[in-house]
């Protein structure tokens, strides 16, 4: 996943801005996605946002660690077309197609992680299906033959045990 992320290195320098405080919080954000703290990460872009609405790089960061931030398992419902259309509406240069294609391959990704996930999943179920069957064909053996056996003692309780 990290690999995924080398793009948002350049976020800072393709929407910077001239208040060092907001370059502070894009390149910290910056930062703590490369280091896979998103939860820090989506902080310092809310921030960086809360600082500059009009700056198209504080949206991005903020759609790119809420992916980041969701499990695979949860991220079929993540939404953040709305960070990324806030952006788009704020940058028309062609920036903000390699942030949009970086989005979409962050969420590929995790798709393709769940699926793989989901498809162990089935077949670990279906290996544990075949164990149970065949252990219950062995139990089903074992009942007989202890009726068997039981049946040719003496003893009624042997016998009463043996059928059961």
């Amino acid at each position: 996943m990290k690999e995924l992320l080398n793009p948002i290195r350049t976020l800072e320098k393709d929407y910077h801005s001239q208040d060092p405080e907001f370059v502070s919080k894009l390149e910290f954000g910056e930062s703590l996605l490369l280091s896979g703290d998103y939860t820090s990460a989506t902080e310092q872009f809310n921030k960086a946002i809360e600082l500059d609405t009009k700056n198209p790089g504080g949206w991005i960061g903020r759609a790119i660690a809420e992916i980041c931030e969701t499990s695979s398992e949860e991220i079929f419902s993540v939404n953040v077309d709305e960070y990324l259309n806030r952006a788009k509406s704020l940058d028309a240069s062609e920036n903000i197609i390699k942030y949009t294609a970086l989005a979409c391959g962050l969420i590929a990704f995790k798709h393709s992680s769940a699926i793989k996930s989901h498809i162990q999943l089935q077949q670990q179920a279906l290996a544990n299906k075949k164990v149970a069957q065949a252990n219950a064909i062995v139990g089903g053996a074992m009942a007989v033959l202890g009726g068997a056996i039981a049946s040719n003692s003496k003893g009624t309780f042997s016998k009463v045990v043996g059928y059961s």
